[in-house]
């Protein structure tokens, strides 16, 4: 397994709100043997990217793949497993300074 994924032409809405498209045929390949970060605002399809590669929604049309296979054909503890993901970290609380004692406040 070389861990090469690929969303194609990806149309999703969530079940919840079926009238709101969030991809209309959204294509994105990440290679395999590398880290992928997907970095944009809020609302811009992050996390909605990870739970299709992780199978939390299948897309309505067009498909996720992994290695080429389309992951509703693969076991999904399997899949689950080989998966990692450091989450969206959601704001930088404290800024750093040159100052020593905000530096002991900000580790």
């Amino acid at each position: 397994m070389e861990g090469a994924i690929e969303l194609r032409d990806v149309v999703f809405s969530y079940p919840v709100r079926p009238e709101v498209r969030v991809f209309h045929g959204f294509s994105l390949v990440m290679p395999g043997g590398q880290s992928t970060a997907l970095v944009g605002s809020s609302g811009s399809g992050k996390s909605t990217t990870v739970a299709l590669v992780q199978r939390f929604y299948d897309p309505e049309q067009g498909a996720v793949l992994l290695d080429g296979v389309d992951i509703r054909r693969l076991n999904l503890k399997w899949l689950r497993g080989h998966i990692g993901l450091v989450s969206q970290v959601r704001r930088v609380r404290c800024a750093l300074h040159v100052n020593d004692e905000m530096q002991e406040r900000c580790p």
